[in-house]
C-alpha cells in the first residue's frame, strides 16, 4: 500500500452522453469524474460523444457550457 500509483496523464471517455446527461452512464461518469480518488488519479479527462445540432438541449447545454468557459 505505500507504494506510489501510477498517475494516467490522459483517459478518454467517448459515450452517446458526453455532453447532455439523460442518465445511465452519464450519471455514473458523473459521479466517477468528481471523486477525489479519481482526481488524483487522472491528469486530464476528455469526454467525447455525437453532437446532434437540431437538438435544442444539446444546443443549450453547449451554450452554457461555453458561457463558463
Amino acid at each position: 500500500m505505500g507504494e506510489a500509483a501510477e498517475r494516467f496523464p490522459l483517459v478518454v471517455h467517448a459515450t452517446h452522453e458526453a455532453g447532455l446527461t439523460v442518465g445511465g452512464i452519464g450519471a455514473v461518469l458523473n459521479g466517477l469524474l468528481t471523486a477525489p480518488g479519481y482526481s488524483r488519479a487522472i491528469g486530464r479527462t476528455v469526454l467525447a460523444g455525437p453532437f446532434n445540432r437540431y437538438d435544442p438541449a444539446e444546443i443549450r447545454t453547449a451554450a452554457v457550457a461555453k458561457s463558463r468557459a
